[in-house]
């Protein structure tokens, strides 16, 4: 086994300590590439930097690569945590649309966006965007642990038009609540995807379907 390249993290990549999320294929028209949620940064396979949006996106959470159809290349999906902001990237850098109706920090508790995934949810082949929020506690709110909270799942089209906002509840417990994981998948349809979400604390294991 060789190691071929490392990075430092808060010096090369973007200011945190650590990366959320990673993606690595063909973004670019020659071989692969690796693209970090964390600095919204672009890798050639050698390491070498090609495009950061670091000064832009604010704590990526989520980065995802998929090819929309009538889009002639590839899309990158970026969510920003505590920016609560989405972003769509083509393999230039290049940011195509900024979406920011996410729930508002309100009654001491802060919301913030996490999973998301690539789905087929209007139709086959319609390849959006599904993005979950999860929520905390401010230390200072009086909100009582074991308080229902109404969370949301957006759907966003490939253009960054809103589709959908599923509703979904979890419980106000220490730490974060809401949505661990979203994915796209196929537990009750075939055509097009169910979304498969995982609260923190609420003890259950909630699938969404278009039909």
């Amino acid at each position: 086994m060789e190691l071929l390249w490392a990075k430092n993290v808060p010096e090369e990549i973007g200011d945190d300590t650590h990366v959320d999320d990673m993606v690595i294929g063909p973004i670019q028209e020659s071989g692969n590439q690796l693209a970090t949620s964390t600095g919204a940064c672009l890798f050639d396979a050698e390491g070498n930097l090609l495009w950061s949006l670091r000064d832009r996106i604010e704590h990526g959470q989520k980065v995802s690569l998929a090819q929309p159809p009538h889009c002639a290349e590839p899309r990158l999906y970026i969510c920003s945590k505590t920016g609560r902001r989405a972003y769509l990237a083509n393999p230039d850098g290049e940011v195509l649309w900024e979406y920011d109706n996410f729930s508002a920090t309100s009654d001491g508790r802060i919301y913030l966006t996490t999973a998301g995934d690539w789905v087929d949810w209007s139709g086959p082949g319609a390849c959006e965007i599904v993005q979950a929020e999860i929520v905390g506690a401010s230390p200072d709110a009086d909100t009582p642990h074991g308080t229902p909270l109404t969370l949301y799942l957006s759907i966003l089209s490939p253009e960054g038009a809103e589709v959908a906002k599923l509703p979904y509840q979890d419980t106000l417990r220490p730490g974060m609540n809401g949505a661990m994981c979203a994915r796209a998948c196929h537990a009750c349809t075939r055509d097009r995807h169910d979304i498969l979400v995982i609260p923190h604390h609420a003890g259950e294991i909630l699938i969404f379907s278009p039909i």
